[in-house]
């Protein structure tokens, strides 16, 4: 961040780490994955696993997790894991084109956490 800061003061492109493009991409997969948290709803494990569908990686994440969870005493059914659905981004900006579970309700709620405003836009400090 201190790189930034001081690429924005200088104004100097060449001053930067690496390219804004990186930082924006980098930053809008995690946004996504919490988008896709906030629209999701809690899911018992067999469903949870459903929803992992044709994800075999996740899917084998997902059982390890609760295998672990299971060893520490937690049980899953009896605290839920919120799954999120699949968001299918627009490939010509910044949007989400459709969502794989939840229908329209869960596409608008997507869509609205995506372009959502509860703060004030950010400015950069004097002091950094």
């Amino acid at each position: 961040m201190p790189n930034f800061f001081a690429a924005v003061r200088s104004r100097r492109k060449q001053d930067l780490a690496a390219p804004v493009e990186t930082g924006h991409l980098s930053a809008s997969l995690c946004h996504y994955g919490n988008i896709s948290y906030r629209a999701g709803a809690p899911l018992g494990e067999a469903a949870a696993e459903q929803a992992m569908g044709d994800f075999p990686i996740a899917g084998a994440l997902q059982r390890e997790l609760y295998d672990h969870l299971r060893l520490q005493g937690v049980q899953p059914d009896k605290q839920p894991f919120r799954v999120g659905p699949w968001l299918n981004l627009d490939a010509s900006g910044d949007g989400i084109a459709s969502v794989s579970a939840g229908g329209p309700a869960a596409l608008e709620q997507a869509r609205y956490l995506l372009r959502e405003r509860q703060r004030p836009s950010y400015a950069i400090p004097d002091q950094v």
